[in-house]
């Protein structure tokens, strides 16, 4: 039988608890007030000026990203195809129907704090360790090239999910937003970072953090380049392709050390560390979402998933399997389902789109072909007629290699395939290319934004 309570309340529970013992416990205490009780596990910020706080630092880091990269592939997912509205509360079915710009939405309002503090978590981890290492009391750099992957990871996300949004405020001090035309620059400062983080794997030569490191910038290349097929709202390139020199050579470089079809970078949940994620939450406990009618058969109550339905455009008898293995393994992980960064099909993605859109129709089989053999599938040929279009297969092949990792509205917007849930009346069918604003917590708390 499912849990249908979502592991945030039950941990709200037991902070309650907490507090409602205190005062027995203080009532049996030598204490003269209830002022005079200390909670040992407080952390006062002159702490984090220790070196010795640098790897909770960047672990501190890491869990925000997990959490902030969990709150945006659920509200990216509801604002897709990859999700479907079967709930009861209207701000998701508002996302779900293609209406993503209200800044007063309660979810994406409610998840816009998340994201704020992972992007200020990892700045502040990157800032403390680096006059760390200026003082000469880093005892482990390795920790600091984390903080520059996790910065830019959160960056690049940031970029490729929001219209606009406010960086660098510091708790007291408001900044200004970055601006709609200028949030591509957020992929500058990620690059930036992660070139940072890469100089100092390689250094180290730690092999797995630089897989990361890699596919990460592959990405951020690319997400750059895809940013201006999508942008200024509601003027969606003719050209829909992604060329990115920059991208197919991280691409190409993390390949080259020979990782798996398999590999991929994925932030971990647990009940003892991070908790739920809000994709378990809201979708496997809660029941607001199921996974999307085009990727799965439904229970007979229509709320949760049932088995894998799309199959492959070539073997149309068969499943796609990384389709089928990720469904399977975000239903079954429930509150605790991992939530994907970066994987190897994407880098082969990458480079047969960069291929395609450079004229070179063999190199594109050649990647898509890589996948498609691993998986044991009938392989892709320019020459079958029978075969779909090159964009097509690319299409397809993204939709079902990249399932739950916040890539899906993108191409929806930029190869005009919209999502089966959205509405005429919609802004995604209307404004093309809209994402999400700054949301009402912000607006309210920072001056520097008009209402």
């Amino acid at each position: 039988m499912r849990n249908t309570k979502d592991v945030r309340t039950r941990r709200g529970r037991g902070r309650l608890w907490a507090l409602l013992l205190l005062p027995a416990l203080v009532a049996g205490s030598a204490c003269d007030s209830l002022l005079d009780v200390e909670n040992p596990n407080n952390v006062k910020e002159v702490d984090l000026d220790d070196p010795n706080a640098a790897p909770a630092l960047v672990n501190g880091a890491l869990t925000t990203l997990a959490w902030a990269w969990s709150a945006m592939i659920l509200d990216h997912g509801a604002a897709s195809d990859e999700f479907f509205w079967v709930g009861s509360r209207d701000a998701y079915f508002q996302l779900d129907i293609g209406n993503l710009s209200d800044p007063n939405n309660e979810f994406t309002d409610g998840n816009y704090p998340t994201i704020s503090q992972a992007r200020w978590w990892s700045d502040e981890a990157i800032k403390r360790l680096e006059k760390f290492r200026t003082d000469g009391k880093l005892a482990n750099e390795v920790d600091l090239a984390r903080a520059y992957l996790y910065s830019g990871f959160i960056y690049t996300a940031i970029a490729n999910h929001f219209d606009d949004f406010v960086i660098g405020s510091n708790r007291k001090e408001a900044s200004p937003p970055v601006g709609d035309a200028n949030m591509n620059k957020l992929y500058d400062t990620a690059i930036g970072n992660i070139d940072k983080g890469l100089t100092i794997a390689r250094a180290r030569n730690q092999a797995s953090l630089e897989l990361q490191l890699l596919a990460t910038r592959a990405w951020a290349n690319w997400s750059k380049g895809m940013w201006s097929k999508v942008n200024p709202r509601g003027t969606i390139a003719a050209n829909p392709l992604v060329q990115s020199a920059a991208a197919a050579a991280d691409a190409q470089a993390f390949l080259g050390k020979s990782p798996g079809i398999n590999w991929r970078w994925a932030f971990a949940f647990a009940v003892s560390t991070t908790g739920s994620s809000s994709t378990g939450a809201w979708v496997n406990s809660r029941l607001e979402f199921r996974q999307g009618t085009p990727y799965i058969n439904p229970t007979a109550n229509n709320k949760d998933y049932a088995s894998t339905k799309m199959t492959d455009l070539i073997d149309t008898g068969k499943l796609s399997p990384e389709l089928d293995k990720r469904a399977k393994e975000f239903d079954n992980g429930q509150l605790y389902n991992p939530e994907v960064a970066v994987n190897a099909r994407e880098m082969h993605l990458i480079l047969a789109e960069h291929e395609l859109a450079s004229g070179n129709t063999a190199g594109f089989e050649t990647h898509i072909n890589h996948i498609r053999s691993a998986d044991g599938l009938t392989p892709w040929s320019a020459s079958n007629s029978a075969h779909p279009s090159a964009q097509n297969m690319l299409i397809h092949m993204r939709q079902t290699n990249l399932y739950l990792m916040a890539r899906r509205l993108h191409d929806h917007y930029r190869f005009k395939v919209p999502s089966v849930d959205w509405t005429a009346s919609s802004e995604a069918v209307r404004t093309p290319g809209t994402f999400f604003p700054i949301t009402r917590i912000e607006r309210d708390a920072n001056p520097n934004i008009s209402k």
